[in-house]
């Protein structure tokens, strides 16, 4: 009998217990990362990828051992490469260390050695394109659009002028040279609508 309750006490010790965690919690995570000093643009990234963690909890907001692992698993499923699939575990990592329960963290990343640079898949692009709409960010929506239809880097972003988009085509560099990267007749056409609207009548 006494050494059951002993083999019980150690099982339980073994085991982590479970935590709930709520959104309010969440929340002072991230307010706690701008008193840190954080970026108001960092904090907007870790925003939603929490969001989604919290959602894919359980009813009872319950984390254990194994729901990181979980959750990186549904994420891959999603159609999220495994490089965003590791910046999103990396977020919840960041709010259990808040919480002080860092042994219910998932450790080490998805190798992503073949992602010769990073890229969306169909579901992430989507997905962008529909948060940025919901959130009555047209500019962001269009960028995410540029990006995604011609394949220009950050960088060029501000080759994209309205002379560019009246010429249907952008100049960038490519390994030193210039050369023009068409812009699609339906991405001309949105960018032609919102330029004409906000009153943008030269430069990028």
């Amino acid at each position: 009998m006494r050494e059951a309750m002993e083999t019980a006490l150690q099982d339980r010790t073994a085991a982590p217990a479970e935590l709930t965690v709520t959104w309010e919690e969440v929340c002072r995570y991230l307010d706690s990362l701008a008193a840190r000093g954080r970026r108001r643009e960092t904090i907007q990234v870790y925003r939603p990828k929490l969001e989604a963690f919290y959602h894919f909890l359980p009813e009872d907001k319950r984390v254990a051992a194994d729901t990181l692992e979980l959750w990186r698993a549904a994420l891959l499923r999603e159609g999220y490469s495994p490089g965003t699939a590791n910046t999103h575990v990396s977020a919840a990592n960041g709010l259990l260390a808040y919480l002080g329960r860092r042994d219910l963290q998932l450790i080490g990343q998805l190798d992503t050695e073949e992602e010769i640079q990073p890229e969306l898949s169909r579901t992430e692009y989507l997905r962008l394109l529909a948060t940025a709409r919901n959130l009555g960010r047209e500019r962001t929506y269009l960028m995410v659009k540029v990006f995604a239809l011609t394949g220009i880097r950050v960088s060029e972003l501000n080759r994209v002028t309205v002379r560019a988009v009246e010429e249907g085509r952008v100049l960038t560099a490519c390994d030193g040279r210039a050369q023009y990267v068409l812009i699609p007749a339906c991405l001309r056409k949105e960018l032609t609508v919102y330029l004409r609207r906000v009153g943008i009548t030269a430069g990028p």
